[in-house]
């Protein structure tokens, strides 16, 4: 399915979201209708505040769970399809908002295996030269369960680097790290980027989204409520706008998605 098309969406792009729709068990309804697009070689921020539904959104492109409804195409594979699904995984790499990190295992250890799960072992030169650029090497042997949400969150940053060929996905990337480490994420968001991956960074925080993105879309209450280049979300006009999408007072139908919508004409 590579190259297709949607409403005249970038064609070729790695990541294709049309009217996603997921439901959890209960019923309860975490993402409504959202459309995004990631072409190769562009990073989109993923912003929103707690409970917006990002998380969920990545968890789909992962392939960790199947949509409700809705069109997902990740490298051209479509998600709502097992086998495809499948196929999607090992071009995906993936970086969870928490766990995901074997306690037991040292850092070394999750990098072996890691690399085995997609066929990469000849990428262990570049894995000891990210892990030095995130400031791991002097914990390469260290279990994961002794470390600090920080330095967590870095090594599986660098599990997703190691593991992406086409897409890279990374929830929550800066959450609990340092300034040093936040600079060096982006360092590795950058670079992703210039190697032709569509990269997805779901974040809150939107000076870090304005620093690494090309452009930005706010979820709310499981629906895109605005979107645009990163420069109309930069400065304090940006914030401005921000602030605004989140409490609802600058949505209009930005948000609504198809689902809205169509609840809208039924009203």
């Amino acid at each position: 399915m590579k190259g297709t098309t949607v409403a005249g969406q970038v064609q070729n792009a790695h990541v294709e979201v049309h009217d996603l729709v997921v439901d959890y068990p209960g019923g309860t309804r975490a993402v409504d209708g959202v459309d995004l697009t990631v072409a190769p070689g562009k990073v989109l921020a993923l912003l929103g505040g707690n409970g917006a539904g990002k998380s969920t959104t990545l968890r789909v492109l992962s392939g960790g769970m199947p949509p409700t409804g809705g069109l997902v195409l990740v490298g051209g594979c479509d998600m709502s399809e097992p086998d495809e699904a499948d196929a999607a995984r090992a071009l995906v790499g993936y970086c969870p908002d928490t766990g995901g990190l074997p306690a037991a295992l040292t850092v070394r250890e999750c990098v072996g295996l890691a690399l085995a799960s997609v066929g990469a072992t000849d990428r262990w030169p570049q894995a000891f030269d990210v892990a030095d650029e995130l400031g791991l090497t002097r914990v390469l042997d260290r279990p994961t369960g002794s470390f600090s949400h920080g330095m967590s969150r870095r090594t599986s940053v660098l599990l997703a680097v190691l593991t992406s060929s086409q897409v890279l996905l990374l929830d929550e990337p800066f959450d609990g790290v340092d300034a040093l480490g936040v600079e060096a994420i982006a360092v590795q968001v950058a670079r992703a980027a210039a190697a032709g991956l569509a990269v997805v960074v779901s974040t809150h925080l939107l000076d870090l989204a304005v620093q690494v993105a090309d452009t930005v879309a706010v979820m709310v209450d499981g629906q895109v409520a605005g979107r645009g280049r990163v420069q109309a979300f930069a400065g304090a006009v940006g914030k401005a706008r921000y602030t605004r999408l989140l409490t609802g007072g600058d949505r209009g139908r930005a948000g609504l998605g198809r689902s809205g919508l169509r609840r809208l004409r039924r009203a």
